[in-house]
C-alpha cells in the first residue's frame, strides 16, 4: 500500500533535506580542500598588453561569431538560446 503524500512531503522537508544538505556541504568542502591543497604552478608567461575593454570585446565576439553554421548547428544554437531566454523569463516573471 502506498504512503500518504503528506508523509513523503514531511520526510522531504525533514530528514531528506537534512541528508541532502549534509551531502552538499560535505561535497563542497572536499572540493574546496582539493582546490586549495592542490596548489598551482607559478605563471611564467609574460603578461600581454591589456586594454580596458578587451574582455568585454572577447565575450561579444564569441557570442556573435558562429563560423561554419549549417542547418543542424544553427538549430542547436537557436534552440539553446531560446531555452535559456525562456528559462530566464520563467524564473524572473513567474
Amino acid at each position: 500500500m502506498l504512503a500518504e503524500p503528506t508523509e513523503l512531503l514531511l520526510w522531504a522537508r525533514g530528514p531528506g533535506f537534512t541528508a541532502a544538505a549534509f551531502i552538499f556541504i560535505a561535497g563542497m568542502t572536499i572540493r574546496l580542500l582539493e582546490i586549495f591543497l592542490l596548489g598551482r604552478k607559478a605563471d611564467l608567461a609574460p603578461p600581454r598588453s591589456v586594454s580596458e575593454g578587451s574582455g568585454v570585446k572577447t565575450i561579444f565576439s564569441r557570442f556573435t561569431q558562429m563560423p561554419m553554421l549549417n542547418g543542424q548547428t544553427l538549430l542547436t544554437y537557436g534552440a539553446g538560446y531560446l531555452f535559456h531566454i525562456g528559462l530566464l523569463v520563467a524564473i524572473r516573471f513567474a
